[in-house]
């Protein structure tokens, strides 16, 4: 729920300002830097109820079932399929932890973190379908795919749009310790996807070379909160960098923590990627969100999240503040903070990969 407050003509920074939503009377400070006349957006749980929430489950999204002996969780999609997943590890934490041992994954694949539900919610919308229903996709791949829920549930969407009886091609990929985790998840699936998508596995660590050959002329690359390990990002734009061809497309959801690091991922693959935000509670695109500018500081002031029955700003939130949170306030917090961003390649000389045997964009 996104509430819309006007800034009175008389008002100042620091002021108080009075709204009720639901019956509950809610309090917020006028921002610092805000001036008379400005709209504040107002992000609160959507089952606000006299400054609490009722929730339906852990860490789960409204929609989905949770089997409490296997962890097991249900996603209805738009086409009126179920995918399946069992979830390893449940978590509330917005941050990520990496392992410093180079023969150890970082552990995180077990877990199904917030950005992957904020895109698939995308994924299932008529935003989604209105700017991708006239493309034509037979390959996907997912990185970092974790329990493979995004691929899955882009495969699922997509394949509806695809006038033809060849099955469209998925790959999961992760580091080999999330292997058994993925199969468990694509055996779940099989009789759902039936003949229309042929789904596999594959073990891919982003510095590896050369990428298998069953892996080339994909048109889709996805990906859900690749960013998070800052060492390991000239790595995956290195691998997406070998994958792509003239035609691939590649859609991320990123959950910006540290946007002054993480924007590098973008500029890493500028010269050959054309990126935009087409879907997320803030426009704005990677050059500017978090980079101290008026507009960022404006969108971290001005954006706030309800926490029960207390309106707090989103540059105001700390880890205390998190602890209090609802399920879904928490999802709302987590969504304010991730954006969809669609990568398209920039019309460049194609040479030939040497190793693959493969067009290969020039570096």
């Amino acid at each position: 729920m996104v509430i819309s407050l006007e800034i009175p003509i008389d008002a100042e920074p620091g002021d108080s300002l009075s709204f009720e939503v639901n019956g509950t009377q809610l309090t917020i400070e006028v921002p610092v830097a805000s001036v008379p006349g400005e709209i504040l957006r107002i992000k609160l749980a959507n089952n606000l109820r006299n400054g609490e929430e009722k929730d339906k489950g852990t860490n789960r999204k409204s929609n989905d079932n949770a089997d409490d002996d296997d962890n097991k969780i249900t996603i209805e999609m738009a086409t009126g399929s179920k995918i399946c997943i069992v979830e390893t590890s449940t978590t509330k934490n917005t941050g990520r932890s990496t392992v410093n041992n180079e023969n150890l994954s970082d552990g995180t694949y077990l877990h199904l973190w917030p950005a992957s539900h904020c895109i698939i919610k995308f994924i299932n919308s008529p935003e989604f379908r209105r700017q991708f229903q006239d493309l034509s996709v037979h390959s996907v791949m997912e990185l970092g795919a974790g329990h493979g829920l995004l691929g899955m549930a882009f495969a699922e969407i997509v394949s509806t749009f695809i006038n033809t009886k060849k099955p469209m091609k998925l790959v999961l990929s992760d580091v080999e310790e999330a292997l058994s985790q993925l199969e468990a998840n694509i055996q779940l699936n099989r009789e759902t996807f039936g003949k229309r998508i042929n789904i596999s596995s594959i073990p891919l660590k982003w510095h590896n070379y050369p990428i298998p050959k069953t892996n080339s002329d994909l048109d889709f690359i996805v990906g859900s909160d690749l960013l998070y390990n800052i060492e390991a990002i000239p790595l995956l734009a290195s691998t997406i960098r070998r994958l792509l061809s003239r035609s691939t497309k590649i859609l991320l959801s990123v959950r910006w923590r540290k946007p002054s690091d993480e924007r590098s991922f973008f500029i890493l693959l500028s010269d050959i990627i054309e990126w935009k935000v087409i879907h997320g509670a803030c426009s704005l695109d990677y050059r500017v969100y978090g980079n101290g500018s008026f507009e960022s500081n404006k969108y971290f002031s001005q954006s706030m999240v309800g926490i029960q029955g207390k309106v707090v700003p989103l540059s105001s939130i700390d880890e205390n503040c998190i602890e209090k949170m609802t399920t879904k306030e928490f999802e709302q917090y987590e969504e304010l903070q991730t954006q969809v961003y669609l990568g398209e390649v920039v019309e460049r000389k194609m040479t030939t990969d040497p190793v693959q045997k493969r067009p290969k964009l020039e570096e």
